[in-house]
């Protein structure tokens, strides 16, 4: 199995500055951050996050669906010689052929 670990730091800083209005204020310090007069550097950490997410793999996840479709097969095949032991071919002919049919599907799926 794989893993994304991701990590996220944060650095914060507070600026002083000098402005009529608040909205003015903002776009001072944006322009100065913007322009790097302002950089927030190690000292300006606060605090850090660890985020831990699991990936499945292309070939982890064909299995899975490998390992379904056969289970799936399996069901197919038991419902068939069920219903022929019991019932006979010729009463219900068309849901063995579906039967048969799906298994043939899956069969060749698995195989490609």
């Amino acid at each position: 199995m794989q893993y994304i670990v991701k990590i996220v730091e944060t650095l914060d800083k507070e600026i002083n500055i000098d402005a009529a209005t608040q909205d003015e204020a903002f776009d001072k310090v944006l322009q100065l951050y913007r322009n790097s007069e302002i950089v927030l550097d190690s000292n300006d950490f606060t605090g850090v996050e660890f985020n831990v997410k699991a990936i499945c793999c292309k070939q982890e996840k064909r299995n899975t669906e490998l390992e379904a479709l056969n289970e799936i097969n399996n069901q197919c095949s038991i419902v068939q010689k069920a219903i022929s032991q019991n019932f006979g071919l010729s009463k219900d002919a068309n849901i063995i052929k579906e039967l048969l049919e799906m298994s043939n599907l899956l069969e060749n799926y698995l195989s490609s």
